[in-house]
Formats: structure tokens, sequence, C-alpha cells
């Protein structure tokens, strides 16, 4: 898991100065915004994962001396948590990300509230699958 962490923040590192390359050599808003967003979306999924998997034995994919199908020689692969319940709030995440994206291609009357919808959102979801 430690190497697609890695994998995940390095494409966000990427692609946030690409945005920022971009913001100062295009005239381009949807570019833009694409980038960043991107970069900041991957970035803040490997920092969900850093804190997501602190404290869990390492995978079978961190093992350096592992062969093909290591994990499933020794038995079956140890499922790092439970899969959360079903739950409304990655459509309500999924709603606040639309209305601040839309609202940074065309008015702050959209995304500032939109950011608000998105921030309780991701508290309330994170709230529901916290231990």
């Amino acid at each position: 898991m430690r190497a697609s962490i890695l994998a995940i923040a390095a494409v966000g590192a990427w692609l946030v100065p690409t945005g920022i390359l971009y913001w100062a050599l295009s005239g381009d808003h949807a570019g833009i915004l694409l980038l960043l967003l991107g970069g900041v979306t991957m970035l803040g999924l490997a920092a969900y994962l850093v804190g997501a998997t602190r404290g869990t034995p390492p995978g079978p994919d961190d093992d350096e001396a592992a062969e093909p199908g290591a994990g499933t020689v020794d038995g079956p692969v140890p499922v790092l948590r439970a899969v959360p319940p079903a739950s409304a709030w990655p459509a309500l995440i999924a709603a606040g990300a639309a209305l601040v994206a839309y609202g940074l291609a065309f008015t702050p009357w959209i995304w500032l509230p939109g950011l608000l919808f998105l921030a309780l959102a991701l508290a309330g979801y994170a709230r529901e699958t916290s231990p």
C-alpha cells in the first residue's frame, strides 16, 4: 500500500506545479482548474491513505522480497478495514465538489457555498467511517 500511496502523491505533486505553470502561460480557465483540482485531489487522497493505514502492518505489496502471488500462497491477504456501511455521504461529497468546480469556473456565489457544503459532507463521512 505504501508504494500506491507514493504513486498517488507523485501524480498530485506533478499536477499542481503543472497547473501553476499552465496558469502562467495560458488563458484556458478550464484547463487550469482541472490541473489544479486534480493535483489537490490526489494529494488529499494520499494524505487520507497515510492516515488510514497508520498503525497497520505492511501489506504484501510492501514486501520487497516477495514473489508474485506471495500474498495468496500463505493464505488470504488480510483486509485492512471493513467496508463502510451504505451511506449518502459520498453522493453529497460529489455534489459539493461539483458545486465548487462549477462555481470556480463561473462565479464565487456558487463555489463559496459549495465549499462549505463539501466540507460538511467530508466531515460527516469521516465521522461516520471512524471507528
